[in-house]
């Protein structure tokens, strides 16, 4: 990665609403916060904020990268909003990140070599998104599609002992809490990945996996 021009990420596919500077692993610079229903009033002043204090211009950035779901719809769509604005306004590039696979990429660390590991992430009470994962040297491949499924799945599709990442417990399984990737892995999984890179900003939305519904409540 070009440590001259650095990549500014935004992640807001949950209540996390965190945004990083990163010029490489060793060299970054992150905020967020951890309020509800905080995005759409506090994303554009933590992005301002954070540039400010490494002395930048949105058009000193080399691309924006965004977490680009699934997770949750108005975080989602707020995140994307004010990253096409950006790029837009500074003729930058947005990269699209999926939010599952930045989970998998931030945790190898836990990981042995070799070893299937999975994703899974409540959706709602009854649901949750889940992706299988196998580590092979310091990246993953996909070992199974991304998929929403009913919370009784996930006993079917994991093994005793295996390694779950994310906020769901199953009996006999190791469990990493971790509910939303780190600002800056969202940055640096860009920076090794070319997949959804430089897309038209026109045609570029969040993965959303589920159909969004309304539900009223009696």
């Amino acid at each position: 990665m070009n440590s001259e021009k650095p990549v500014l990420s935004i992640e807001t596919s949950s209540k996390l609403c965190g945004v990083s500077v990163y010029f490489d692993n060793q060299r970054y610079f992150s905020m967020h916060l951890l309020e509800d229903r905080s995005h759409a009033k506090k994303l554009v002043g933590l992005i301002e904020h954070s540039l400010t204090l490494q002395g930048l211009a949105p058009s000193d950035l080399r691309l924006v990268a965004v977490s680009g779901g699934p997770g949750s719809f108005t975080g989602l769509r707020i995140g994307f909003s004010v990253a096409k604005g950006l790029c837009l306004g500074a003729g930058i590039p947005l990269r699209r990140v999926n939010t599952i696979e930045a989970l998998a990429f931030e945790s190898l660390d836990f990981v042995f070599e070799n070893e299937f590991f999975s994703v899974v992430i409540k959706v709602n009470r009854n649901e949750v998104f889940f992706r299988k994962f196998q580590k092979k040297g310091n990246f993953y491949k996909f070992a199974g599609e991304l998929l929403t499924i009913a919370n009784s799945e996930v006993t079917k599709l994991t093994q005793i002992g295996e390694l779950i990442i994310g906020n769901f417990e199953v009996e006999g399984r190791r469990l990493l809490k971790k509910e939303f990737p780190s600002p800056h892995k969202i940055a640096e999984l860009a920076g090794l990945t070319n997949a959804e890179s430089e897309e038209d900003l026109d045609f570029l939305e969040p993965e959303y996996i589920k159909d969004f519904h309304i539900v009223r409540k009696n």
